[in-house]
């Protein structure tokens, strides 16, 4: 309570050495890179100057390439040898990465052992590499699939060039809602649907998906 109520006294507009908690999150950082970078787009589009949300956005970008793990070929929170490979690691390609790191990213993610469909786990891409030791299929942000991160991760895949990779990905996702409803997230095994139902993000998700 202490944390919300010193940001909205801010109005959410606390710089980073004002802040009581801060979290370099390559999930939400990647999104935000992207989200900068749109609304750049936008304002050229409107023919005003989009310059401090590009600005923004190339040093979002920046910041997630000092997060790149070589081990493991994945961007990663820490720095540790034993980093979970969780698929937030694989989300920088809604950004412009370089074309070396975004081949490794695209690898990772259609890999059968890590993130990919394999015989066991058709549904993908799972939330927590399947080689990870952390890897649970059912268990909260630990394995199951996530119809928005596939979202982005079609974006991410469109941006890389892969539109083989883009029409698999769209095809697998609408078939595992279509199968199994819509939930807020699905075992990778089975596809059965976990969390809640009904889930609107999902939903809003598979409309656009369906629009493509």
């Amino acid at each position: 309570m202490s944390i919300l109520e010193t940001l909205r006294e801010a109005e959410y507009r606390l710089s980073i050495e004002e802040a009581p908690f801060a979290v370099g999150d390559v999930f939400l950082t990647a999104v935000l890179a992207r989200a900068e970078a749109d609304l750049a787009w936008l304002w050229q589009e409107l023919g005003e100057s989009g310059a401090n949300a590009g600005a923004r956005s190339d040093s979002l970008r920046n910041a997630i390439e000092d997060s790149w793990h070589e081990g493991q070929g994945l961007y990663c929170d820490g720095g540790g040898e034993d980093e979970p490979a969780t698929i937030a690691g694989v989300l920088p390609l809604v950004t412009d990465v370089c074309n070396d790191r975004s081949m490794r990213l695209v690898t990772a993610l259609l890999d059968p052992s890590r993130f990919g469909p394999s015989s066991n786990a058709p549904w993908y891409p799972t939330s927590v590499a399947k080689d990870d030791r952390r890897f649970e299929a059912r268990r909260y942000w630990r394995g199951p699939v996530w119809v928005n991160v596939n979202w982005l991760l079609i974006t991410g895949l469109e941006n890389a060039g892969y539109p083989e990779e883009v029409k698999r990905l769209e095809e697998r996702t609408l078939k595992l809602v279509y199968e199994n409803g819509f939930w807020e997230y699905y075992d990778p095994l089975t596809g059965q649907g976990l969390g809640c139902s009904q889930f609107s993000w999902t939903a809003a998700a598979v409309l656009d998906l369906c629009r493509r």
